[in-house]
C-alpha cells in the first residue's frame, strides 16, 4: 500500500477550532490512530479528514508534518501551497 498525506482537523470539546495534523499514512483511520497514540492531537476532538493530493503534499514543509497545525501553520501552508 502506498502512503498518502492526511490531513486531520481538531476541534476543542466548547466546538472551537483547534488545529490539523499533517501525517504520512495509508488511510484516514490509521493517520488518526497515529495521531491520538502519538500524541498530536493533543486529547481534542477529530473534526474531519481527508487525503491531500499528491503536487500539494511534496510542498508540505518538513517541519509541518506529524505536528498540531494552529491557525497561524495553516494559514502559513495555505501561501506555501497557493504559490
Amino acid at each position: 500500500m502506498d502512503c498518502a498525506s492526511i490531513l486531520d482537523k481538531y476541534r476543542h470539546p466548547d466546538g472551537r477550532f483547534a488545529g490539523a495534523v499533517v501525517i504520512e499514512s495509508t488511510v484516514l483511520v490509521i493517520a488518526r490512530m497515529q495521531a491520538t497514540v502519538f500524541g498530536l492531537d493533543d486529547g481534542l476532538d477529530f473534526m474531519s479528514g481527508g487525503e491531500v493530493g499528491a503536487a500539494s503534499a511534496e510542498q508540505i514543509p518538513e517541519n509541518m508534518m506529524d505536528r498540531l497545525l494552529d491557525e497561524g501553520d495553516l494559514y502559513q501552508l495555505q501561501q506555501i501551497l497557493l504559490t
